[in-house]
């Protein structure tokens, strides 16, 4: 089993504090590469269907997601099969 990339987050999620990344990056999708860290959220740019990998290995496929929608998982790959929003970025 590959060792656990690390969350990037600053704070703690609670009920009286917001969970912040830590970072940034653009994602492309793909059906071998996972992205460079776990993920807090996702920020979805353009409308669309999107197909997540989660870090427990649970895959949904999420779809008529908005314009703008910012997503909270902990996101470790962003799969190109069935992905059809774009100008998504990782936080």
């Amino acid at each position: 089993m590959a060792a656990e990339k690390p969350v990037r987050y600053v704070g703690q999620a609670g009920p009286d504090t917001t969970l912040q990344a830590a970072s940034a990056a653009v994602v492309v999708p793909s059906n071998t590469e996972e992205l460079p860290y776990w993920t807090t959220a996702l920020y979805v740019g353009d409308a669309g269907t999107v197909n997540l990998v989660l870090r427990d290995d649970v895959d949904p496929v999420l779809f008529n997601v908005p314009a703008g929608a910012i997503l909270p998982f902990y996101v470790k790959q962003v799969l190109s099969t069935d992905t059809s929003c774009t100008n998504i970025v990782a936080l």
